[in-house]
């Protein structure tokens, strides 16, 4: 147990304590928690969309209460305890800006976000864990993808002044809150950016950094780099407390194909991440891997037992050149997730139909097949190829239109899964959400190995 946590800042190439000693951030991110994603919490396409749905088949109220203690349940300071057993001393925290403000009411910061996180804070300060918000899912989205909440597969944040604004308000509003929270680590601005170059996102990244700064000086900024967090190209500290972060996914962690293999064995997860690590050596500040993992529960044994290997190789070249890392994600319905609910939990019995279809039709697509579309797409998308020609590169037919029937057929998915809840009472609802309390979870004993193999020394002591 711990009474105060060290204050965290930047040294060099280093994280590094009051004392000055060097610390590893070791930790998870908890995904699907204040950031709903369909493979992770189940349902079809994108976060509003789906609470819209239930807003039509069960009403308002219920949807909020469906959302609502879905918050409640999914994390508890059970989980928290339990990464903390495991040998980690830092979660990431993924949040939409939906739980501070509405679009109906921009500025205007009385969601239930801080509620939740402040609660969040007290577990990870009783328990010895650092915290490092991530704005997930941000005004105008920052990329394409399901998983920023983008319904459009357009990003609006880079050109509009409104959104950008937006941006920068509610980290200075969250700045403020927590400027004098040691248990914070930091901010990471934005997750997985998508800009058009590397000069506007350093642009962004200083904009909003200025603004923390207004209310903050104590805390790190993180900083993602482009493309999904693998390109620096145009970027530099702007900061004397900036942290970069890469996110590194191998395709032995998600492809079906056995590891090693001649795509992803121990040479390529080295040669994979030389870049990053070089990058942040020539900028003389510290490197953080803010997501990578596997698909852990997906597949034959052998292959799991394989992305095992991918995920201990990973971590072992993270800390040989001394970066933080933060493995995704901690919960899910059967993907990824340290834990998950067991299949005989009501809400794990109640969405089956609807989940099973869904994965039949390959309409997530983390968990789908690629953009080749699987069994379902890849006949129109051959169609459309051989027609097309010279005329039609073939990778744009199968990124646009692989997305586009993904997304469209998700959209039919989103009444039948919400029509699954229908007629049920809060009481009831409440009790079908206790499925995701941690002691109605399966845990993946195997991985629990790996982090404790890597076990962080105690968050506020020294890193030897």
């Amino acid at each position: 147990m711990t009474d105060r946590m060290q204050w965290l800042g930047v040294e060099g190439r280093d994280i590094v304590n009051e004392d000055r000693a060097p610390v590893l951030l070791k930790g998870y991110c908890l995904g699907g928690w204040l950031n709903t994603e369909n493979f992770i919490n189940g349902y079809p396409f994108v976060d509003h969309a789906y609470f819209q749905a239930l807003c039509d088949v069960i009403g308002p109220s219920m949807a909020h209460y469906y959302y609502e203690r879905q918050y409640e349940h999914y994390l508890t300071e059970a989980d928290i305890e339990l990464l903390a057993d495991c040998g980690t001393n830092s979660v990431r925290v993924p949040f939409n800006y939906r739980l501070f403000e509405k679009d109906s009411n921009p500025g205007c910061y009385d969601g239930p976000g801080f509620e939740y996180l402040d609660r969040l804070v007290k577990w990870c300060r009783k328990h010895g864990l650092y915290v490092i918000l991530d704005l997930h899912s941000a005004q105008g989205w920052q990329n394409p993808g399901w998983h920023c909440d983008n319904p459009a597969d357009v990003c609006l944040l880079w050109d509009s002044r409104h959104y950008r604004d937006r941006v920068a308000d509610l980290w200075q509003a969250i700045a403020q809150h927590y400027r004098q929270e040691p248990t914070i680590a930091g901010y990471e601005i934005v997750n997985e950016p998508v800009a058009p170059t590397g000069d506007i996102l350093q642009q962004f990244y200083e904009e909003v950094g200025a603004a923390i700064r207004k209310a903050d000086q104590n805390h790190i900024i993180f900083v993602e780099g482009n493309n999904y967090g693998r390109d620096f190209e145009g970027l530099a500290p702007f900061d004397d407390k900036v942290v970069f972060a890469s996110h590194q996914y191998v395709p032995g962690a998600y492809e079906p194909q056995p590891y090693p293999d001649d795509v992803t064995n121990p040479d390529t997860i080295v040669e994979t991440y030389r870049a990053c690590a070089e990058y942040a050596s020539q900028a003389g500040a510290p490197m953080w891997c803010g997501e990578f993992g596997v698909q852990g529960h997906v597949g034959s044994n052998e292959m799991r037992q394989g992305r095992l290997r991918i995920v201990d190789e990973q971590i072992t070249n993270f800390e040989r050149l001394g970066h933080s890392w933060s493995m995704w994600t901690y919960k899910d319905v059967g993907v990824m997730g340290l834990a998950v609910p067991r299949p005989d939990t009501e809400y794990m019995t109640r969405s089956a139909p609807v989940r099973k279809l869904k994965d039949d039709l390959e309409v997530d697509e983390w968990t789908g097949p690629g953009f080749l579309g699987g069994d379902t797409f890849r006949p129109m998308l051959q169609r459309v190829a051989a027609l097309g020609g010279p005329a039609l590169e073939r990778g744009e037919i199968c990124r646009v239109l692989g997305r586009q029937c993904r997304d469209g057929i998700a959209r039919l998915l989103l009444r039948p899964f919400a029509e699954q809840f229908e007629g049920m009472s809060k009481g009831q609802l409440d009790q079908m959400m206790r499925s995701w309390r941690l002691e109605n979870c399966r845990i993946h004993e195997e991985m629990v190995a790996i982090l404790r193999k890597h076990r962080a020394v105690g968050a506020t002591e020294k890193t030897p």
